[in-house]
């Protein structure tokens, strides 16, 4: 997944300097912003759970979940986001949020052991 990002931005760094003299600070600046604006449109429109409910901001990047969790917040923050959404919450582009065990059992999702102990219940 990184590496297509990475090669995207390539691309664009290159077409972008196409014709124009940019230096490697510059031009590697433009991969960067192109590396994270590719990956927020992955987060949003073409992640496995895009089609979970969840605020823009919070399916976009994990920042919003990080500040949260700094400020000691992010029961509350979660809470409230099930209040808003329902059961199932994308809390983050990677992490879901289950309000009740069964929520889980009704949506049909399977995990690996791994991925279980991630799992946040309410």
């Amino acid at each position: 997944m990184f590496n297509v990002f990475y090669l995207l931005g390539l691309a664009v760094a290159f077409v972008g300097a196409r014709g124009l003299f940019l230096s490697k600070a510059n031009s590697l600046l433009l991969q960067t912003i192109s590396y994270f604006c590719a990956l927020l449109v992955y987060n949003i429109f073409f992640h496995p759970l895009r089609n979970y409910p969840g605020p823009l901001p919070s399916r976009a990047t994990r920042l919003v979940w990080d500040y949260y969790a700094f400020k000691g917040d992010l029961l509350r923050h979660v809470t409230q986001l099930h209040e808003i959404h329902g059961e199932v919450v994308r809390i983050a582009p990677n992490e879901l949020s289950f309000r009740t065990a069964q929520a889980v059992s009704f949506k049909g999702i399977s995990f690996f052991k791994s991925a279980a102990a991630n799992i946040i219940c309410l």
